[in-house]
């Protein structure tokens, strides 16, 4: 609870009672008994604004706890005044409930009869993913006298909106090397190198990777660690979390259009519902999946069912756009690290040349990486100028995938890519 008061209009009537107070004292008794009545006046508003706020209740409920991307939740609120007492006015203030969104609750004053009802419903669309808060964030009352103003803080529900869950039928292209990153590199075999096994001695052209560098330090010869093998294939998919890229720099200037801005959500939201419909249609099939995205905190996720597809999709949460590494950066680092043997998927919605580079890398070797590029609110001129390498690295038999909007990532996730 907090106190406003208003100082002009309590000035003014201070200034009042002292003129009739000393009108009182030097000119007529008769104005003290002005005086009296108006301190009487004010003790009175004041007593009926600390009533109404004491007996004033609020209720607000919502239709879901966890909404999806592109659904709409009701809020019901109901204010009820158990005064005998009318209350004369109440502000009702509202969470702004997503940035850059236009708001649907605007604020609001009412009059309550004594012991009256007031019932509102709101329809609040969530057009993109992320956190949302809704619902009350004060109740302000005010005495009769308009001289304070009383201000409950309230709750209100913070809550994520989630990103659609598209199933796929299909996703891989191209022949043998779009069979193998469906697959996984190999059927079984691979050294999976969480499961460490053993030390073994150094033989002559033994790969110095998996060195115990702490047994030679203390032995002076060399010693290579060994891991037992995971009979499971595996895909790898790294997600790009780099802001969206903007005329004039990533994030965009303190400038930028509302629609501007818009377009760049829209732009992420496409390619966390990609990440999400690819690790749904590798778990469903029980291919081991990988989830890989570097942040402020490194994103990481690793399944291998449809059992474990829920604590992913809630994970999601924390797919929080930002200036970062680029997915290509986090490849090369878990291939040093010894992540071999699994192909990988990069989703990104940059033209990237860094990423083609990985991608054309891949072609002469044994691990595949696919590209899907989330191409959303994409300028034509861009889309124009990246067609040429895209296509020829399809024609040698990379996987690609070019997603154009919302409303096609099913199709264009499980389709040839449309040149």
């Amino acid at each position: 609870m907090s106190v406003a008061i208003r100082p002009r209009a309590l000035g003014l009537y201070v200034f009042t009672l002292i003129l009739l107070w000393l009108a009182g004292r030097y000119a007529a008794r008769s104005f003290l008994v002005l005086f009296l009545f108006l301190v009487l006046i004010l003790l009175l508003s004041l007593a009926w604004l600390a009533a109404a706020f004491m007996l004033l209740r609020y209720h607000q409920e919502f239709s879901t706890e966890h909404p999806v991307k592109g659904e709409t939740v009701l809020h019901r609120i109901v204010l009820a005044n158990e005064c005998l007492l009318p209350v004369h006015f109440v502000r009702v203030r509202f969470k702004t409930v997503f940035p850059g969104i236009e708001q649907p609750q605007p604020d609001f004053s009412a009059y309550l009869p004594a012991r009256g009802r007031l019932e509102r419903e709101y329809r609040i669309h969530c057009p993109y993913r992320g956190i949302y808060t809704v619902g009350l964030e004060s109740l302000e009352l005010e005495d009769p006298l308009h001289l304070a103003v009383l201000r409950r803080r309230v709750w209100y529900r913070t809550f994520y909106v989630y990103p659609r869950v598209l199933a796929l039928r299909s996703f891989s292209a191209g022949p043998e090397r779009g069979e193998r990153l469906l697959q996984g590199v190999s059927a079984g075999g691979e050294p999976d190198f969480t499961l460490y096994s053993r030390l073994r001695g150094y033989r002559q052209g033994d790969p110095l990777r998996h060195v115990a560098w702490k047994k030679f330090a203390s032995t002076g010869s060399l010693y290579l660690k060994e891991y037992d093998s995971s009979a499971e294939p595996g895909v790898s998919v790294y997600f790009d979390l780099r802001l969206s890229e903007w005329p004039g720099g990533d994030g965009g200037p303190p400038g930028a259009t509302d629609s501007a801005r818009m377009a760049a959500l829209e732009r992420e939201d496409v390619s966390v519902e990609i990440l999400v419909a690819l690790v749904k249609y590798f778990l469903d099939r029980g291919v081991p999946v990988t989830v890989r995205a570097p942040g402020r905190s490194l994103y990481s996720f690793k399944g291998g069912s449809s059992a474990e597809f829920r604590g992913f999709y809630e994970s999601t949460a924390r797919l929080l756009f930002q200036k970062t590494l680029s997915p290509v950066a986090l490849y090369h680092y878990d291939r040093e690290g010894g992540l071999e043997g699994s192909s990988a998927v990069v989703v990104s919605h940059r033209f990237d040349p860094e990423i083609l580079t990985l991608v054309e890398a891949s072609l002469c070797g044994e691990d595949p990486v696919a590209l899907v590029l989330n191409r959303c609110s994409q300028p034509e001129s861009e889309r124009r100028r990246a067609l040429p390498w895209l296509r020829s690295l399809s024609e040698r038999g990379a996987v690609i995938r070019l997603v154009d909007g919302p409303e096609t990532i099913r199709r264009d996730l499980e389709g040839q890519p449309q040149w």
